[in-house]
């Protein structure tokens, strides 16, 4: 859809969705609607069907402002002998990687080789061997390259892989696709205080809250026909605060969910996007489902989730906020209950903190019953009972300086009884790998709920569940 058709789709949509303000108005106090305005809407609504059947879905291009801007700054520092060392910065999500690819045949026009590198993970010994190969692979002096690369590690300088000033001019040049305008400087070693290492820096700004939602509708195609989904659309496309690849990313995770309790989820998600890993991972791992632990773990690793492992901590009167925080860097919990479960004290302790965050940052829980009925849990009978007054009587000594007793038995017990209540999966008997099957095809049907932070908690992007963020 070209800007001037999108901008006449835009103006219909607001203009339909007046008239039907007012028609939902007037119906609310018994009042006759004219045939002619039906009509009308009856119309409308098969002409923005029509267009939306044009609509190109999963891509977007570099037709906002702010992109047009960062591209000619970006065209002018390559031809500019002046620069040898470039940056391209800007929050993760707002385009940078898709505007340098997509402008790639312009500098392949300036330079006789562009080669893109994604530096993603990559460790000095690897990047070293890379960067060897492509310069012995350089025919003549007068051959001219641009090395493009992008998220390069902060911990390492262009010196280490032999990009040092010394090698770099009008001839061979390099442009450093950067998350923030100080990560470049974070590169290097200053040569002075007042000098920066990169000759030229070019901001990538975040896209207007008209592109944002003009980009997030032209990617979404069934919510036309619905006034109260495009008001909660119109919601998402603004908490995504002008990051196309974070809207890219929603609208793929709702995978043509066009229900209101997908958008709203989405929504909420957005509201509350302060985490960093998909999962926190909790299991008692002296229990008996051990081997079951690991697989379901090393197959939700595998699909691509970012998980914290059950917490390390030694529990002290010193950290208890600690384990918190770290619980509260994820977006799901999802907790391994087996017949031993309530024998761990350290464990309890975990749960209590784990609902917390539930409570207060609405984070999502799935409890996993393995070979445990949850009225057992829920009820604290059985093994549970039992189980209880182990971990009562093996606490530390810091918890019982913390807590008396009866307190924390009645919190712990409190913690079943709500843990106990909570929709999960629930294991008997059978085939343990189809129960895990089902069990990240639950959490798969829900990645639409976990978009996180990248790893390294900036704000900025969200990724999705199947993508590690290596680009935008």
């Amino acid at each position: 859809m070209s800007l001037s058709l999108a901008e006449d789709y835009r103006k219909l949509l607001q203009k339909r969705d007046s008239v039907l303000s007012r028609v939902e108005k007037a119906k609310e106090k018994d009042e006759i609607i004219n045939d002619a305005v039906g009509k009308w809407l009856h119309e409308v609504d098969e002409l923005i069907k029509e267009m939306s059947s044009g609509k190109k879905k999963g891509a977007y291009n570099n037709n906002f402002s702010s992109m047009k801007d960062a591209s000619e700054k970006l065209l002018k520092a390559l031809q500019d002998d002046r620069y040898s060392r470039i940056e391209l910065c800007g929050k993760r999500g707002s385009g940078k990687t898709t505007l340098v690819k997509s402008e790639t045949k312009k500098y392949e026009k300036i330079f006789s080789r562009v080669i893109f590198l994604n530096m993603f993970k990559k460790d000095l010994k690897s990047m070293n061997e890379e960067m060897a190969n492509l310069q012995r692979r350089e025919k003549t002096n007068s051959e001219t390259t641009l090395f493009i690369l992008d998220n390069f590690p902060t911990r390492h300088s262009l010196d280490d892989i032999g990009l040092s000033r010394s090698t770099l001019g009008p001839q061979r040049k390099v442009l450093l696709i950067t998350d923030d305008e100080a990560d470049c400087t974070r590169h290097y070693k200053f040569i002075s205080q007042r000098k920066r290492i990169c000759d030229s820096s070019i901001s990538m700004e975040r896209i207007s809250d008209d592109e944002a939602w003009e980009l997030l509708h032209n990617l979404t195609t069934g919510i036309d026909s619905r006034l109260d989904l495009l008001n909660v659309a119109r919601e998402v496309a603004l908490q995504c605060k002008g990051l196309p690849g974070l809207i890219n990313d929603v609208v793929s995770s709702l995978d043509n969910k066009n229900t209101m309790k997908y958008w709203k989820e989405s929504l909420d998600n957005l509201h509350h996007s302060t985490a960093c890993h998909h999962i926190y991972f909790s299991a008692n791992i002296e229990s008996a489902c051990l081997e079951f632990t690991k697989s379901l773990h090393g197959a939700l690793v595998q699909q691509g989730f970012k998980i914290i492992p059950k917490a390390s901590f030694h529990l002290s009167r010193k950290n208890f906020k600690g384990l918190e925080e770290e619980i509260a860097k994820s977006r799901c919990s999802i907790i391994v209950i087996s017949k031993e479960y309530a024998r761990d004290f350290k464990g309890l302790q975990e749960l209590v903190k784990i609902l917390k965050c539930k409570e207060t940052i609405q984070q999502l829980i799935l409890p996993i019953f393995y070979n445990v009925d949850p009225s057992d849990v829920r009820d604290v009978k059985r093994s549970f009972k039992d189980g209880l007054q182990h971990a009562k009587e093996n606490a530390m000594e810091e918890m019982k300086q913390l807590y008396n007793e009866e307190a924390m038995l009645k919190e712990w017990t409190s913690a079943l009884y709500e843990l106990g209540r909570l929709p999960g999966k629930q294991y008997i008997k059978g085939s343990q790998d189809n129960f895990i099957q089902e069990i990240i095809d639950h959490v798969k049907n829900n990645k639409h709920r976990l978009h996180v932070k990248h790893v390294n908690g900036q704000e900025g992007r969200l990724c999705s569940y199947d993508k590690d963020c290596t680009g935008d």
